[in-house]
């Protein structure tokens, strides 16, 4: 079983968070870095885990709907973010650009932050948060398997464009769910 095996199997085996980073930790050899528990890799990456407009957004939107899938920026909002053109693709990372993994069907899955370059390794040195169980720095494929085997660097977008575009996003998702429960309601996509 290689190293993304047993991080995926780490996180899919239900234990409590603190044995959850116990193990992941074993496996990098690294700590866990003290950060928001509160956020997502999404949130995370896009610096939204200070922001009190996100939070604002969020939880207001979620008062609204009860749809929890939205609540904190998800791999969804990462794909809006994408067709809207916000995220700029880069060859070449810099320290806080975004890394975004994605599936065999080319959807973002996980996010992260691309802290520094390591010369002695010729491997770039990645922050990211892994669902409930930590925030850590690691290697690019130092990740779950099911984080997917396609990656692209962007340039990241400022926290106030970040913010702009969750309350769009929040917004077209609301419009969108009304136009399932009612055809006849106008909405992002009528």
């Amino acid at each position: 079983m290689n190293i993304r095996q047993k991080l995926d199997k780490i996180l899919e085996e239900g234990t409590d968070k603190s044995t959850q980073i116990r193990a992941i930790e074993k496996i990098l050899g690294t700590k866990e870095l003290p950060k928001h528990p509160k956020c997502n890799c999404v949130a995370h990456a896009l610096n939204f885990c200070q922001s009190t407009t996100f939070y604002e957004t969020a939880s207001d939107y979620f008062n609204r709907t009860k749809d929890k899938s939205s609540y904190f920026a998800s791999p969804d909002f990462l794909n809006f973010l994408l067709l809207k053109n916000v995220l700029i693709n880069i060859q070449h990372p810099f320290s806080n650009s975004l890394i975004i993994y994605f599936d065999e069907k080319n959807y973002p899955i996980h996010a992260g932050i691309v802290k520094r370059h390591d010369s002695y390794t010729n491997t770039y040195i990645l922050e990211s948060k892994w669902g409930r169980s930590g925030c850590f720095e690691h290697k690019i494929w130092d990740v779950p398997a099911s984080y997917g085997d396609c990656i692209r660097y962007y340039s990241a977008p400022s926290l106030r464009i970040s913010e702009y575009y969750f309350k769009e996003f929040c917004h077209m998702t609301e419009a969108n769910s009304i136009n399932k429960r009612n055809p006849n309601a106008q909405g992002y996509y009528s």
